[in-house]
C-alpha cells in the first residue's frame, strides 16, 4: 500500500486550503478589530491568535489543485526563503531587545510563507528553481546568523541563571 497522500503538503485537500485562506483572512480581520479597539480580554486575543495561527496552517500545508513538480519546486523554494527570514527576524528581534511573543513569529512566517508562494505562482508561470551545487554563500551567512542566535540565547540563560 503506498501512502502518497504523506507528503510535504499532506494536511489536507484543496478545499482545505481555501478554507485556511477564508479563515484566516477573517481572523486577520478580528485581529484587526482588537488592535482598533483595544484588549477586551486577554483570553480573547490569545484565542484569536491560535485560531489565526491553525487556519493558517491549513492555507499553508494544504494540497493545491494540480499538485506537480512545478508547485513542489515553488514550494520548496518558499521554505527555503521563509526560513531564512525566519532566523533574521530572530536575529534582529534579540538584538533590537524588542521581546516579540512567538505565536507571532508563527502567524508572520506562514503569512509571509503565502505571500511569497502566489508571488512565485502568479508572477512566473514557468518557474523552474534549481539549487546549486557548489556552496551559496546565503547559506554560509544564515549558518552564521544561526550560530550567533545561540550564543546570544545561551548568554541570556546563562546571564538570567546567574541572576537568581
Amino acid at each position: 500500500m503506498k501512502l502518497k497522500f504523506l507528503n510535504l503538503s499532506s494536511f489536507g485537500n484543496y478545499n482545505t486550503k481555501k478554507l485556511g485562506l477564508f479563515f484566516s483572512f477573517a481572523f486577520l480581520i478580528v485581529e484587526l478589530a482588537i488592535a482598533v479597539e483595544g484588549v477586551v480580554n486577554e483570553s480573547i486575543v490569545t484565542l484569536t491568535n491560535l485560531f489565526f495561527l491553525m487556519s493558517l496552517f491549513w492555507a499553508v500545508f494544504s494540497k493545491e489543485k494540480i499538485d506537480d513538480e512545478r508547485f513542489q519546486a515553488i514550494r520548496y523554494f518558499t521554505f527555503k526563503t521563509i526560513t531564512q527570514l525566519f532566523v533574521f527576524a530572530v536575529v534582529f528581534d534579540l538584538i533590537k531587545n524588542y521581546r516579540i511573543a512567538p505565536i507571532y513569529f508563527a502567524i508572520g512566517t506562514l503569512s509571509g510563507y503565502l505571500v511569497i508562494y502566489y508571488f512565485c505562482v502568479i508572477v512566473n508561470p514557468e518557474f523552474i528553481y534549481k539549487e546549486k551545487t557548489r556552496v551559496n554563500p546565503i547559506n554560509n551567512v544564515t549558518l552564521i546568523v544561526t550560530a550567533i542566535v545561540l550564543i546570544v540565547a545561551l548568554i541570556n540563560l546563562l546571564a538570567s541563571i546567574i541572576a537568581m
